[in-house]
């Protein structure tokens, strides 16, 4: 929809997309039986369905007052993403399946705190490591079986923005211009997973993230890794929006 109103003074254009991606060449891991004899790893087809929709708009403003003449304009785009088939074994539990959740989901365990003794970590046993101390992270057991492992995995948030946008300014003084240009992110997770945040064991490998936050929202230190506290889950999130004045 492409629109022109008060004297040509604004101008909206709006864009609906719904795009189908079938038959996405991925390696059949769960979808061949073990039955047929056939090795997974090298058996590839095309299945996987994933749908893309979104609504992108543009607004633009111009006048003037006197010898000034300004436009403001913005730019934006909703977007989301669902996935329709998947290759995926038989889940037990609805929450572990791919199946209608978002593209960029980013799968994890809930985080419910620190221990806070030693005692505590055996009322419900997390299977990532022998043993477990006060300050290592807690997380759920989704689905009620009296542990925490591999099961209790689900959607703990996602990692492309749904909202991308952008602004504009221009003015306009007899010989003098101004242009401001300015864009942002929002309702987006950042995964912080790679070596920089995720260290804190050893000697002399700390990172400035690590000790900026020791006895703080950091787990414990130790001197041999614990798995336990780097699995994914949303402890390792954090809000990745933005809104950034790019230009003057």
């Amino acid at each position: 929809m492409d629109a022109t109103l008060f004297d040509h003074r604004m101008t909206i254009e709006v864009n609906y997309y719904n795009n189908l991606r079938d038959g996405i060449l991925t390696s059949l891991d769960y979808s061949v039986p073990y039955a047929t004899g056939v090795a997974t790893a090298s058996t590839y087809a095309n299945y996987n369905t994933y749908r893309y929709t979104g609504v992108e708009a543009s607004v633009n403003f111009a006048s003037k007052l006197g010898a000034l003449r300004y436009s403001v304009g913005g730019w934006g785009v909703l977007q989301d993403s669902r996935i329709l088939k998947y290759d995926e074994p038989d889940y037990r539990f609805d929450y572990q399946s791919r199946v209608g959740k978002p593209v960029d989901a980013f799968w994890g365990l809930t985080y419910l705190g620190k221990f806070a003794s030693d005692a505590e970590t055996g009322v419900v046993p997390q299977l990532f490591d022998e043993t477990l101390a006060a300050g290592d992270l807690k997380y759920k057991d989704l689905n009620g079986d009296g542990k925490v492992d591999d099961n209790d995995r689900s959607m703990v948030g996602r990692t492309s923005p749904r909202l991308i946008y952008a602004l504009n300014v221009k003015l306009n003084y007899k010989n003098f211009d101004l242009t401001m240009i300015a864009d942002g992110r929002a309702f987006v997770d950042m995964p912080m997973t790679n070596s920089y945040f995720r260290n804190g064991w050893g000697d002399n490998v700390y990172s400035a993230f690590v000790r900026d936050n020791i006895g703080g929202h950091y787990p414990r230190l130790t001197y041999y890794q614990v798995s336990n506290n780097f699995q994914n889950s949303d402890f390792w999130l954090t809000k990745g929006g933005y809104f950034k004045l790019q230009n003057v």
